[in-house]
């Protein structure tokens, strides 16, 4: 996914970018949080990718859609996977309902655990953060 914004700061090899809010950011459901600040404009840390640029500078930006489709992945499908796994398992194993509701939500907030920490790790991942593609 390709984007354009101006560079706001520069730290170290990454740059604060500002991009204009896309035209689907209205129907959003987490509209609020991005545009917490009633602005249309939002912010993201992408790499400098070895593109001279100081603030001030419009560059083009690209997101990998690896990194679009496994943060997905690792957010919205993965913990719902491992909880129901863990009711099947436990429903299965003592046929009681109720043991097998207590497994999934366990399963469930564990796996938001386990979320933040990939997280922490996969944001580090060069082959899926936004890079700085070139300066328009």
């Amino acid at each position: 996914m390709l984007e354009s914004g101006q560079i706001k700061s520069l730290k170290g090899r990454y740059a604060i970018i500002e991009l204009e809010s896309r035209g689907g950011c209205a129907q959003c459901g987490m509209n609020h949080f991005c545009r917490s600040t009633e602005s249309d404009m939002r912010e993201m840390r992408v790499l400098k990718n070895n593109v001279a640029c100081r603030p001030g500078d419009i560059v083009e930006v690209e997101t990998p859609a690896r990194g679009l489709v496994s943060a997905s992945f690792l957010i919205f499908i993965l913990p719902l996977l491992l909880a129901f796994g863990a009711y099947a398992v436990v429903y299965y194993r003592t046929d009681n309902t109720g043991w097998g509701v207590v497994a999934f939500l366990s399963c469930f907030v564990l796996s938001m655990g386990f979320v933040a920490g990939a997280n922490k790790w996969i944001s580090k991942a060069v082959s899926v953060q936004p890079k700085i593609v070139r300066k328009l």
